[in-house]
């Protein structure tokens, strides 16, 4: 509401909020997601510009922590659906990285991933455009995946199964 009044401190309220995205404490960082997404939309070019710059920095050495990752992500997909006119220039190195993060064997990561590109097409259409067939892939493969039905044991419960279908004639 009053962030135009505030530009003179955005930069040391970028600073304080960087350091909490790495927090172990996951309603820290959503807090800290949620008033980046609000600082954004009032932020001069240059705040801008150094978080979008922290966020791939990190994105891109990130390759272990599953928390941060997903953190980043989420992150980025807030700053898309608050401004998301000043995120389609970085598109073009954003994508990649989370088109990376979609391979991950992390369903909530892939999850998070799959909401940011949403937000990136409804926010960015014509940045986004390059990249909406990769995207549809990405949705139309993971769009059949259940993530709470095991693949690998079919065959296991089908042969389960008939071996407790022959009882249910004998009885009655």
């Amino acid at each position: 509401r009053q962030g135009g009044l505030l530009v003179n401190f955005h930069p040391s309220i970028l600073t304080c909020l960087l350091p909490q995205l790495t927090s172990p404490r996951l309603a820290v960082r959503k807090r800290t997601i949620i008033a980046l997404g609000h600082l954004v939309m009032s932020c001069g070019n240059m705040v801008f510009v150094d978080l979008i710059e922290h966020l791939l920095t990190e994105l891109s050495k990130n390759d272990s922590m599953s928390t941060t990752r997903t953190t980043y992500i989420q992150c980025i997909a807030a700053i898309s659906r608050q401004a998301g006119h000043r995120i389609g220039e970085y598109l073009e190195k954003i994508i990649p990285l989370v088109v990376k993060f979609c391979n991950v064997d992390d369903d909530e990561l892939r999850e998070y991933c799959i909401q940011a590109f949403e937000s990136f097409v409804r926010r960015c259409p014509k940045e986004v455009y390059p990249h909406v067939s990769t995207i549809i892939n990405i949705c139309l493969k993971y769009l059949t995946y259940d993530p709470n039905y095991n693949y690998d044991d079919e065959d296991e419960d089908e042969n389960a199964m008939d071996a407790d279908g022959g009882d249910d004639d004998d009885q009655g």
